[in-house]
């Protein structure tokens, strides 16, 4: 056995994965045994949609594992079954390209034998603590790289198409004294540059995370937390509910978001571009204000005439309203430079809402409802019509200036939309 590589042995119906590589239900249907670097042996059977998971120990696969080398020393001109048989069967033993094995019957009964060796399947926690052992505590003081809050996506190895990750995905990054907050927020993406002097507390608040008891099993697309410190690989489960309120906390004291160009869609983080965005901002010329991004001045509403290609998502002072781009409020048609007595309200974070284009069904299958659908229709900002000419669903062209919008006022003029 090769320490510390990844394994997949496997033998699947041919009609199966025809299916499942043609568009068909996105859950895995090999029969497997497998394991990833760093995790234990589980040998897994998919049978009637639902898929079942044992735990191995390590002696009996690489019993199993011997097998398959004994039986390719002996059957060295072994030929790939015809299309006429109805299973298939692969070997992957410490690299990515995988080998057919033939005799797909005799791979079968190993799995069976090695079945009746582990015993009943796994719960779902069972199985979540088997393949996520809890690391080792922290030692002295905790310095974050990363915390990230998201829905639990089906635990699939790769073969056959998966869900994608969950697209109200929200982050705190830090690298080398950079430190950027990505959160999602009424479907809308907004990045933030952490101001260095809050590192220290992000630390703090994570050395509080770590030392209470968090599970770290949640069933499929529920909300989900975890995050990592330097000098270890591990993730540390902790409480979701944790993780947003910090977010929210850090938001509130970050100034004006970057400048995106897709505001409802998942950018992740890269540092080198946010430190390449920063490189490019200037100073309010009125107020003196630092880091300006938009087109006016987060402090004193002066505009900047050298626009900026890029506009800075800012949130209404009237009404609260966060991810607008234009220069009026989508939602009640304030200016971006009009005061206001707006209260500091929530960011709106999701609670107990994990998103999935997926519909769950009856086997624990999953359903693709329509993998190119937006996060949320609320919250998107002006843009232009198609090349067809059509709108897109719930959108309306300004007869004044021939914005795009889907608020009830024009993001571009600030024309109310007509009824």
């Amino acid at each position: 056995m090769i320490p510390g590589k990844h394994y997949y042995i496997c033998w699947r119906s041919k009609y199966n994965s025809i299916m499942g590589g043609m568009g068909g239900l996105p859950v895995n249907t090999d029969n497997r045994l497998w394991k990833d670097e760093g995790a234990p042996f589980v040998l897994s059977f998919y049978e009637e949609g639902i898929t079942y998971h044992y735990a191995v120990r390590d002696e009996d696969a690489e019993d199993i594992i011997g097998r398959i080398g004994k039986w390719y020393e002996d059957n060295p001109d072994a030929r790939v079954p015809g299309n006429d048989q109805q299973d298939s069967a692969s070997v992957e033993l410490g690299t990515y390209r995988a080998r057919v094995f033939p005799d797909v019957e005799l791979l079968k009964a190993w799995f069976e034998e090695l079945r009746a060796k582990s015993g009943s399947p796994l719960s779902g926690e069972e199985y979540y603590h088997y393949i996520n052992p809890a690391p080792a505590p922290v030692e002295g003081e905790v310095h974050v790289t990363k915390i990230v809050e998201q829905a639990v996506v089906p635990p699939q190895p790769p073969s056959l198409p998966v869900p994608p990750h969950d697209r109200m995905r929200s982050e705190i990054r830090i690298e080398d004294g950079t430190a950027v907050l990505l959160i999602c927020s009424g479907g809308v993406y907004l990045e933030y540059v952490i101001p260095e002097a809050l590192i220290p507390d992000i630390n703090e608040a994570a050395g509080e995370m770590l030392a209470k008891h968090a599970d770290g099993y949640h069933s499929e697309w529920d909300e989900d937390a975890w995050l990592e410190v330097s000098g270890r690989d591990e993730k540390f489960d902790i409480e979701p509910e944790d993780a947003l309120a910090l977010f929210e906390k850090i938001a509130l004291q970050c100034g004006d978001p970057l400048p995106v160009e897709q505001v409802y869609r998942y950018p992740g983080i890269s540092i080198n571009e946010v430190r390449e965005c920063i490189s490019r901002t200037h100073d309010c010329p009125l107020c003196g204000t630092p880091r300006m991004f938009g087109k006016f001045c987060r402090t004193c509403g002066s505009s900047k005439k050298s626009n900026p290609a890029k506009t800075a998502p800012w949130r209404c002072s009237r009404c609260g309203f966060i991810g607008n781009t234009g220069a009026y409020c989508i939602n009640c048609c304030a200016g971006h430079d009009e005061e206001g007595v707006a209260e500091d309200i929530s960011l709106g974070y999701r609670r107990g809402m994990g998103f999935s284009p997926y519909a769950k069904i009856p086997g624990g299958a999953f359903a693709v409802i329509d993998p190119n659908m937006d996060v949320m229709q609320e919250g998107r900002t002006g843009s232009q019509a198609p090349a067809s000419g059509t709108l897109p669903e719930g959108a309306w062209k300004c007869n004044c200036c021939g914005g795009i919008n889907y608020g009830q006022f024009c993001c571009e003029c600030g024309k109310k939309r007509e009824q």
